[in-house]
C-alpha cells in the first residue's frame, strides 16, 4: 500500500476498520502501513450523550446504524449507550412493541398449531425472544409429552391416542411410545400390550 493511496483512504473513511474492509486487509495490516509511512491515525470520534441520544432516540436510529453513520463500531456505539445510560431498544427490533400486537389468545392459537416456539417463530416471524417474554407474561407453556400431560389427558380427559396425536401434531406411533415409555396402561385403548417396538 503505497503512502499517497493510504492517505487517501485515511481522508476518505477516517476509520481504521472501513479501510481494511475496503482494501481486503487486516485492521492489523493498516496499522502496520500507517506507521511504516509515519501517518498520523485518524482522530477518535466520539459523540456527546445528546448527540447520541437524538440519533438513538429522537431520529430512531439503530446503534448500528449511527456506527455506520460516524464511522466507528457497533460495539463502541453499544458501550456509549451503556455509560451514558441510555436506555437500549429491544434487541432485534428497536421501537417495536410486540406485546400489544400478539393477544393472547392468538398465541394460545399459534401454540396449539404449531406446539414449539421456534415454529411459531418461522411462521408468525415474531421474534423468539419475544414470544418467550409473552409465554411468561400470559402464563402459557408449550405442549410437553411428558407423563404428567399423558396422564391428564389420557387417563383424567380420557381422550384417545388419536386426539392427543392430533393436538401434538404427532403421529399416533408417537404417543404410543411414550405411553409405554411412561408406563401407562394401554388397555382403555384395546391394547393390553403397547404396539411392538418396530411398528413405532
Amino acid at each position: 500500500m503505497i503512502k499517497k493511496e493510504l492517505e487517501d483512504l485515511l481522508l476518505k473513511y477516517g476509520n481504521i476498520k472501513q479501510i481494511a474492509t475496503h482494501t481486503g486487509t487486516s485492521v492489523q495490516r493498516v496499522y502496520k502501513e500507517i506507521k511504516k509511512h509515519q501517518l498520523s491515525l485518524p482522530p477518535r470520534k466520539t459523540l456527546s450523550k445528546d448527540q447520541l441520544f437524538d440519533l438513538y432516540v429522537n431520529q430512531k436510529l439503530s446503534s448500528r446504524e449511527i456506527a455506520a453513520q460516524i464511522g466507528c463500531t457497533h460495539q463502541t456505539i453499544v458501550n456509549w449507550l451503556s455509560n451514558y445510560e441510555i436506555k437500549k431498544k429491544r434487541r432485534g427490533h428497536p421501537l417495536l412493541s410486540y406485546d400489544k400486537k400478539v393477544p393472547k389468545d392468538l398465541l394460545e392459537a399459534f401454540l396449539k398449531q404449531y406446539r414449539s416456539i421456534r415454529s411459531i417463530h418461522r411462521h408468525s416471524e415474531i421474534p423468539i425472544r419475544v414470544l418467550k417474554r409473552l409465554m411468561i407474561d400470559y402464563g402459557l407453556e408449550k405442549i410437553k409429552i411428558d407423563k404428567k400431560f399423558l396422564e391428564k389427558e389420557y387417563i383424567q380427559n380420557q381422550k384417545s391416542v388419536k386426539q392427543i396425536a392430533l393436538e401434538c401434531l404427532v403421529r399416533d406411533k408417537t404417543i404410543y411410545f411414550y405411553l409405554k415409555k411412561f408406563e401407562i396402561n394401554l388397555e382403555r385403548e384395546g391394547h393390553k400390550h403397547p404396539p411392538k417396538k418396530d411398528d413405532l
